[in-house]
C-alpha cells in the first residue's frame, strides 16, 4: 500500500511506493528527480547557459518548498494554480512577472516529460497532456510589453535619491542612476545587466575589436558577450557609448571589482530597491527589467528603424562580419542623435 503525505497548499497527495518496480519510471519521479536525472543532461548536451540552469533550479526550490512535490504522474493543472497562489504570497516574490517565470520554468520540465514534438525531440513521453496555466501577469504573458515614456523615466531616475543599497564606495543613488541609465541605453537582459563585466568597458575612442579598429567614439565602447548565448554565439556585441552613458558608467566604473555595478549577489536586494525606487517615483505598476530591454529597442528604432535589434544582439553576428562592421560604424555614427531624457542631464544629479 503506498504511504500518503499532508500537502502544504491543499492539492496533490504524493504517493511513495514501498517496493522499487516504478524506480525507473520517471512517471513515478518528482519533478526535482527528473531535472537532476534526465533534463540536465540535455541542457548541458544543448549548451544552455548556466544561467537558465540555475534559474530551474531555483524554481525547482520554490516548488518543493511550496508543493506537496508530488509525482510526475499526480501534477495537475490545480497544482500549478496552487503553486502559484503560494508564489503570490511569498514576500520575496513581488510581481506577477516572477510568478509567471517559476510556473513557466516548472512547465517547462513537465513539457520535456509529454510527446515528443519538434519543439521537444528529447521529450520523455512519460505523459500525454502536460499541465498548463494561464500566466498572471495579464498583458505580458501575450508579449505586449509596456514601453517607458520620457517622462516615467525622468521620474525614475530622479527618485534613486530614496537608495540606501548597495553599500559601496560610490553613493547609492549614484550607482542606481548610473544603472538605469544603463538600461535606457543598453537594453541588456536582467542576467546581463546585473552580471556586466567591468572589462567590457572601454573608454578609448578607438573601438576595441580588432577588425573595427577604424571606427572610432570620443565617447569609448561597450564589447560584451551575451551572457544566455555566450556558449552558442561567442562573438560579442559591440557598442559605441553616448557623452551621457560614457558619463554615469565612469561614476562606478572600478577596474578592480569583476563587475561594473556594485550589486551584492543577493538578487533579492536588487529587486527590492529595483521597484522600490519606481515606488518612489510614483509609478502604480513597476517597470520588468525586460520593459526597459523593449523600451530600448522602441527608442533606438526611432533615430533608425531595425537598428535596435542590433543594439540588442538579436542580428546574425556570425553570418557576415562585413555587414556586421557597417552596422557597428552605423551606430557610431547615430549614437549621439538618440534623445536622452532631461534628468540625465540635470544639474541637481550630477556627480
Amino acid at each position: 500500500m503506498p504511504e500518503t503525505g499532508a500537502s502544504p497548499m491543499g492539492a496533490t497527495l504524493r504517493v511513495v511506493y514501498a517496493d522499487d518496480t516504478a524506480a525507473d519510471d520517471p512517471r513515478f519521479f518528482t519533478l526535482q528527480q527528473i531535472f537532476d536525472e534526465r533534463m540536465r543532461k540535455t541542457l548541458e548536451r544543448g549548451k544552455r547557459a548556466t544561467g537558465t540552469i540555475k534559474d530551474y533550479q531555483t524554481s525547482l526550490r520554490h516548488w518543493g518548498a511550496l508543493s506537496p512535490d508530488p509525482q510526475l504522474c499526480e501534477i495537475t493543472d490545480e497544482d500549478l494554480e496552487a503553486f502559484a497562489d503560494a508564489l503570490e504570497s511569498r514576500p520575496e516574490i513581488e510581481t506577477l512577472t516572477t510568478v509567471d517565470k517559476h510556473v513557466k520554468n516548472i512547465e517547462s520540465i513537465l513539457r520535456f516529460c509529454g510527446p515528443k514534438t519538434r519543439q521537444h525531440p528529447s521529450a520523455l513521453k512519460a505523459i500525454e497532456s502536460p499541465p498548463f496555466i494561464a500566466r498572471r501577469s495579464g498583458s505580458q504573458a501575450a508579449g505586449e510589453h509596456r514601453v517607458i515614456s520620457v517622462d516615467e523615466m525622468n521620474a525614475i531616475y530622479r527618485a534613486c535619491s530614496v537608495a540606501r543599497w548597495p553599500n559601496a564606495a560610490v553613493p547609492a543613488p549614484v550607482v542606481w542612476r548610473a544603472f538605469f541609465v544603463f538600461l535606457w541605453n543598453v537594453g541588456p537582459s536582467r542576467t546581463q545587466a546585473f552580471l556586466f563585466p567591468t572589462k567590457a568597458v572601454h573608454f578609448s575612442a578607438e573601438c576595441p575589436v580588432g577588425r573595427f579598429r577604424n571606427i572610432t567614439n570620443e565617447h569609448g565602447w561597450l564589447s560584451f558577450v551575451r551572457e544566455k548565448t555566450k556558449r552558442t554565439k561567442p562573438q560579442p556585441i559591440t557598442l559605441p557609448m553616448c557623452e551621457t552613458l560614457s558619463r554615469h558608467v565612469r561614476s562606478v566604473h572600478n577596474r578592480d571589482r569583476e563587475r561594473l555595478f556594485p550589486f551584492s549577489k543577493c538578487q533579492r536586494d536588487w529587486y527590492r530597491w529595483m521597484y522600490e525606487i519606481q515606488a518612489a517615483a510614483g509609478l502604480e505598476k513597476p517597470f520588468t527589467p525586460q520593459e526597459f530591454r523593449v523600451t530600448c529597442n522602441v527608442e533606438w528604432d526611432e533615430v533608425q528603424f531595425g537598428i535596435g535589434a542590433s543594439v540588442l544582439g538579436h542580428d546574425r553576428r556570425d553570418v557576415n562580419s562585413r555587414h556586421y562592421k557597417a552596422v557597428v560604424k552605423r551606430l557610431a555614427a547615430l549614437v549621439q542623435e538618440r534623445a536622452q531624457p532631461s534628468a540625465f542631464n540635470d544639474p541637481e544629479f550630477q556627480f
